[in-house]
């Protein structure tokens, strides 16, 4: 905020908010969000609803030589080498098919990679809830995980 202190006390906070908001959703919201997920994948989720114990729960990145790409992966959640539960995390944006798709294609590349990917469900985590018929489209493997389940657990 040292940048906007003057701005600030001379009463334009609307002026700094408007500005400054993207930043704030994209540096700190989206973060903590991102941790929150994860928390709750570790602590709250349990063996049912994340297919078997866990000894690990972090972010991950999965590199793709064929494409020369590596992606980011905001929740991984690890029993030895059997993959559990690979997520995405979106706090202002409702996930669709497009965000259950990237999953699906990133767990046939960690099987590549020798990891057990046998029981890995695929989490879905958002702030604004899911497009109209992802529900329909998820599976047993499919955990969808909008603010109301990640609180109510």
């Amino acid at each position: 905020m040292r940048p906007a202190w003057a701005e600030l006390e001379r009463g334009g906070a609307r002026i700094v908010w408007d500005r400054d908001r993207p930043t704030f959703l994209a540096k700190v919201v989206g973060p903590t969000f991102d941790r929150i997920c994860r928390a709750w994948t570790a602590t709250f989720a349990g063996p049912t609803v994340i297919g078997g114990a866990v000894s690990s729960v972090g972010r991950g990145r999965l590199s793709d030589p064929a494409a020369r790409v590596a992606h980011e992966i905001d929740v991984v959640a690890l029993d030895g080498r059997r993959l559990r539960v690979l997520g995405e995390v979106k706090w202002g944006q409702r996930l669709g098919a497009a965000a259950l798709a990237r999953l699906q294609g990133l767990r046939a590349l960690a099987l590549g990679r020798g990891l057990d990917v046998s029981e890995c469900r695929l989490a879905l985590f958002s702030g604004r809830g899911f497009a109209p018929g992802l529900r329909r489209l998820a599976g047993e493997d499919v955990i969808l995980v909008d603010l109301e389940r990640l609180y109510s657990t």
